[in-house]
């Protein structure tokens, strides 16, 4: 885990500041991260959700390399679905407030 927030925090990713959460999820089970500004990431049925629950945001999804998969914006009260493949993803709010990784099984 250190040597992952080390390439993180040198490609510009993370932030020393920020806080760092994991979410995974069995088929058929759910786990859900909650930021403090009210985005929410969580990963159901092998599936990715943003969710904006306040105000609009834009999400950044990389992959453990630090590539960039995806970038989508959700509007205020809105759910996007990602059907990605089976992987590890940093997924990052456009606030830059907080950065999660989450795990697709």
């Amino acid at each position: 885990m250190k040597l992952i927030r080390h390439i993180f925090i040198c490609l510009g990713l993370l932030s020393l500041t920020a806080p760092v959460a994991m979410a995974t999820a069995e088929k058929g089970v759910a786990s859900e991260v909650v930021s403090q500004q009210g985005a929410t990431v969580r990963v159901q049925q092998g599936h990715i959700e943003l969710v904006a629950v306040d105000q609009a945001a834009t999400f950044s999804l990389y992959s453990i390399t630090g590539q960039l998969v995806k970038s989508v914006s959700v509007s205020a009260g809105a759910t996007m679905t990602l059907d990605l493949p089976k992987g590890v993803y940093i997924v990052r709010c456009s606030d830059g407030q907080w950065v999660k990784r989450v795990m697709v099984r």
